[in-house]
C-alpha cells in the first residue's frame, strides 16, 4: 500500500471509531451541477432561500474555496431511532426523527473536530469542516463517494441505513487515495415517495419544490406558511418524514449506535397543547441541546397552530385540550402567530 493509501486506511478507521458509517475519499474537483441546478433555480423551486443560489460557483468547485485544498473527504452517520411512542397522555404533533435527540450539528462538529485533529497530526495543513453548514453540494459529493445513491425524494440513500443519514465533510490539503465510484440508482420503478408525499412537493424525481415541503416550511420558512398546503400538513410540526418512511430501503434500517440521538423524552412526551403554551424561558430549557431552538419558539409554535387546527378538524375530543391555548394565542403580539391560531379557531370542527 503506499502512503496515500495508508494515510486513507487510517483516516477511515479513525472516523469509524468516531460513529461515523461510511466514509469516501475524493479529490476536490468542480462539479458538474450547473444544468441541474440551473433548472431548480429556474422553476422557482428554492423557494425563499436565495442563499443557495449565493456563491454558486463555490458551490460548485471547493477549490475556489481554499486554495491549496486537495481533498474531500465524505462521511455519513446513522440516526436512525425506532419511534418510540410518547408516554404522556394528549395529543401530540409530530416531528423528523432526529428531532427528538441532540442537536447533530454539535454532536457532528465534536467528531469532526476530532479527525480533523488526528489528520493533522498526520501532516494536514489544513482540514476544514462542515456539517449542513457550508456551500458545498454535499449530497452530489456522497454519492460520488460512492456512500449511496440519489433517490427519487433527493436524498441519499444507503443499502445498509437507508436515508436515515446525516452527511459531513472536511476538506484538506492531504493527498489520499480515492474512492470516486458512483453508486446507480437502486430506486428502479418506484415511487413511492413521490406517490405518497400529502403536497406533492417532488414534483419530478430527484427535485422537491421546497414551497410544497412540509420540512422546508416547518424548518426553514420564518413567514406565513401558504393556506393552500396547510391542511396537507397534517399534524407535523417540525419537519417532515413521510417521503423516507415510504422508502422500502429504510425498511431494513440499522438503529444508530450514537445514544446522543436517541430521544429526549421530556421532548418527545410534549403535547401540542404543552408546546402551544411555551413561554420563552419553558421553551429554553425544554429544547436545551436541541435543534428546534434554532427556529426559535414562535415558529414552533405558528406550526403546533396549524396541526392544532387540522386535528380540530378531525378529532372532537381535540377541541377540550386545543382551544384554549389556541385562544390566547389569537391575543399574541406577534402577527404571524396571531394569523395562524386564528385560522386554526376557524376551522370547521
Amino acid at each position: 500500500m503506499n502512503a496515500s493509501g495508508h494515510l486513507s486506511s487510517i483516516i477511515k478507521e479513525k472516523a469509524e471509531s468516531l460513529g461515523f458509517a461510511s466514509v469516501g475519499f475524493l479529490p476536490v474537483h468542480p462539479l458538474d451541477e450547473r444544468e441541474h441546478l440551473g433548472k431548480y433555480f429556474e422553476a422557482g423551486w428554492h423557494a425563499d432561500m436565495e442563499w443557495l443560489r449565493k456563491g454558486l460557483e463555490h458551490r460548485l468547485d471547493p477549490s475556489l474555496l481554499f486554495k491549496n485544498a486537495r481533498s474531500l473527504v465524505s462521511l455519513a452517520i446513522n440516526y436512525f431511532n425506532e419511534e418510540w411512542k410518547p408516554a404522556a397522555p394528549g395529543i401530540h404533533g409530530r416531528m423528523s426523527r432526529y428531532v427528538y435527540g441532540r442537536d447533530y450539528h454539535a454532536v457532528i462538529q465534536s467528531k469532526l473536530k476530532e479527525l480533523s485533529l488526528f489528520m493533522e497530526m498526520e501532516g494536514a495543513a489544513l482540514a476544514f469542516c462542515y456539517v449542513d453548514d457550508s456551500p458545498i453540494l454535499e449530497k452530489k459529493w456522497a454519492t460520488l463517494a460512492g456512500i449511496g445513491w440519489r433517490g427519487k425524494n433527493s436524498v441519499v440513500l444507503n443499502s445498509v441505513y437507508g436515508s436515515w443519514l446525516f452527511l459531513a465533510e472536511i476538506i484538506t490539503d492531504l493527498e489520499l487515495s480515492y474512492t470516486e465510484k458512483e453508486i446507480e440508482s437502486r430506486c428502479g420503478e418506484c415511487t413511492l415517495c413521490i406517490d405518497l408525499c400529502p403536497t406533492g412537493a417532488i414534483e419530478v424525481p430527484h427535485m422537491v419544490n421546497a414551497s410544497k415541503c412540509i420540512a422546508y416550511q416547518t424548518i426553514e420558512n420564518d413567514g406565513i406558511v401558504p393556506e393552500e398546503i396547510r391542511e396537507d400538513m397534517g399534524n407535523w410540526i417540525y419537519g417532515c418524514d413521510i417521503c423516507q418512511e415510504a422508502c422500502p430501503e429504510n425498511h431494513r434500517a440499522k438503529v444508530t449506535e450514537e445514544p446522543l440521538f436517541l430521544p429526549n423524552e421530556k421532548v418527545l412526551n410534549l403535547t401540542l397543547a404543552d408546546i402551544l403554551r411555551l413561554d420563552e424561558n419553558s421553551f429554553q430549557e425544554v429544547f436545551e441541546g436541541s435543534a428546534i431552538r434554532r427556529g426559535g419558539r414562535k415558529k414552533l409554535q405558528r406550526n403546533a397552530c396549524l396541526a392544532a387546527g387540522n386535528l380540530l378538524r378531525n378529532e372532537a375530543s381535540a377541541a377540550n385540550e386545543l382551544l384554549k391555548p389556541l385562544q390566547a394565542l389569537v391575543e399574541d403580539e406577534d402577527p404571524i402567530l396571531k394569523s395562524h391560531a386564528s385560522w386554526a379557531l376557524a376551522r370547521p370542527f
